[in-house]
């Protein structure tokens, strides 16, 4: 297993759903049409704010086979100043 530090810069989607229907999971895509899921510690709600919107996620880089995953150490609004 290889991990790393990483910044990317993507689009908040959803990737993972309740049996309810709500959202329970992330994931981000880039322009070079990766898919990185994202485990992330914190509410739910503070990623739900961002959804479909373009943010900058900055954590480490687990590759297994062929899911990335980030684990989330600080993520904003892509062209804000103050990470969230």
């Amino acid at each position: 297993m290889d991990q790393r530090k990483i910044t990317l810069v993507g689009v908040l989607v959803p990737d993972q759903w309740k049996g309810n229907g709500d959202v329970s999971g992330f994931a981000l895509l880039t322009n070079d049409e990766n898919k990185y899921v994202l485990s992330y510690n914190e509410s739910e709600k503070d990623l739900m704010q961002l959804l479909r919107q373009q943010i900058e996620i900055s954590g480490f880089l687990k590759s297994e086979a062929q899911e990335k995953t980030i684990l989330v150490t600080c993520f904003r609004p892509f062209g804000c100043r103050e990470p969230i």
